[in-house]
């Protein structure tokens, strides 16, 4: 669809798309638009027309059009945080691999102005895809994680130019008044997918269903053939809050039952802050089975290769995404773990931050709970929205005690498979 965007990601769209409103909010997750373009082109007496005049909007916007030929995937700026934009990135990019990867003739647009000529739809054109960035972004060091990865963005295989839209390309507006500048675009491609976890509108589209993207194997797995294999097991430790406990029990557990199973163990402990991301990426794609505390750390999920194990340990009374549903995305053999409460440590947060007492109440409860029944549940998940920001914090603030045996023994079995029979 062509159109423009505004400083807060309103889409300008043509006059007669506001017919679809509905469709498109349904459809392709655009909440906030106006339909003002003109739908008339002007054509210049030389028979040209002027990339502004495809965007000439009613009230009056200034059009900047210096990216008239490129296709912008996604309304907003990406956020910086690496888990946020990750989660901002990823649709985009799984957007781009149906789009070069798919039929042409699989792909069609839907929405025509009125008095169209009759006819099959057009296929969509060669795209130059696109997406922006926060100004921030680009202006951090270079080792920064959400920047390395904007920059690997526009590597010839992924085909993405990166705009960090400077204030004075793109003046704020307001959404009942688009004054100032709108950034227009050959076309948007959205998606209806939510931001966090990629839910089912993301892995039931049947387009993407289509195109094979979720849930196969795109890249073969460089396994051996015969006699046993390797499995490498990679624990992505974090320092501070939520570091994982019981290394060396987890390390006697996995020799224990990787001989059990006949195959070999390769055994590594890394945490990757102040790594650059090419050495993250590394670690990942040289790893079967990837055993991690819950952390920004997990975003380097993208790295890995189709069908690993990711293993992944959350502090009692606390379960947030959204690594989970990177790695429904990504095809990952995904399992989750929680560690054993650490009263003292969320008490004494709880204390000096003044989490609500009842709120410590239901911790109580829980830990009573959990207690009684291990393997039953205790149902505390502070991550909760009614839940305050601060209890949340306490409840990453605890380290890591596990199950050793049972994070072994799942590393085991699911990375086992990997494996030349």
């Amino acid at each position: 669809m062509r159109g423009c965007r505004l400083a807060n990601g309103t889409a300008v769209l043509p006059r007669w798309m506001g017919h679809h409103a509905g469709r498109l909010e349904k459809e392709c997750g655009v909440a906030a638009a106006l339909f003002t373009l003109t739908d008339a082109v002007k054509v210049e007496p030389d028979g040209s027309v002027r990339a502004s005049s495809l965007f000439a909007a009613r009230p009056r916007m200034d059009v900047n059009a210096k990216w008239a030929d490129t296709d912008l995937f996604g309304l907003t700026e990406t956020r910086t945080h690496f888990p946020h934009a990750l989660s901002d990135i990823l649709p985009r990019m799984v957007s781009v691999g149906v789009l070069f990867g798919a039929a042409p003739r699989a792909l069609r647009e839907q929405l025509r102005p009125p008095g169209a000529p009759a006819g099959p739809p057009t296929a969509f054109p060669a795209l130059r895809p696109a997406l922006t960035v926060h100004p921030d972004t680009m202006a951090r060091n270079d080792s920064d994680w959400t920047k390395s990865f904007s920059h690997l963005l526009e590597h010839p295989s992924l085909r993405f130019e990166v705009l960090a839209l400077p204030a004075s390309e793109h003046p704020p507006s307001t959404l009942g008044n688009p004054t100032g500048t709108g950034v227009c675009f050959r076309s948007f491609v959205t998606t209806n997918a939510p931001p966090y976890g990629f839910n089912s509108p993301l892995l039931h589209n049947p387009v993407l269903t289509a195109a094979r993207v979720s849930h196969v194997d795109r890249f073969a797995l460089a396994r051996a053939r015969g006699g046993p294999c390797t499995l490498r097991v990679t624990v992505l430790d974090r320092r501070g809050p939520r570091a994982l406990l019981g290394l060396p029990a987890l390390r006697s557990a996995l020799r224990a039952r990787a001989a059990a199973a006949g195959v070999r163990l390769a055994y590594r402990v890394v945490a990757f802050e102040g790594a650059p991301l090419c050495a993250q990426a590394a670690v990942m794609q040289t790893s079967d089975v990837v055993i991690s505390a819950h952390g920004a750390g997990n975003t380097n999920y993208i790295f890995l290769r189709p069908r690993t194990v990711a293993l992944e340990v959350f502090p009692f009374g606390y379960r947030a995404g959204p690594f989970d549903g990177f790695a429904r995305a990504l095809s990952l053999d995904y399992a989750e773990f929680y560690a054993a409460p650490q009263t003292r440590v969320f008490r004494e947060c709880a204390r000096r931050t003044k989490v609500a007492p009842e709120t410590v109440a239901e911790w109580d409860a829980a830990v009573a709970a959990a207690a009684r029944a291990p393997s039953g549940g205790h149902g505390l998940r502070l991550e909760d929205g009614r839940y305050s920001t601060t209890a949340r914090v306490c409840a990453r603030m605890q380290e890591l005690a596990f199950d050793v045996e049972a994070v072994a023994a799942t590393a085991v079995e699911r990375g086992a498979l990997q494996c030349a029979k």
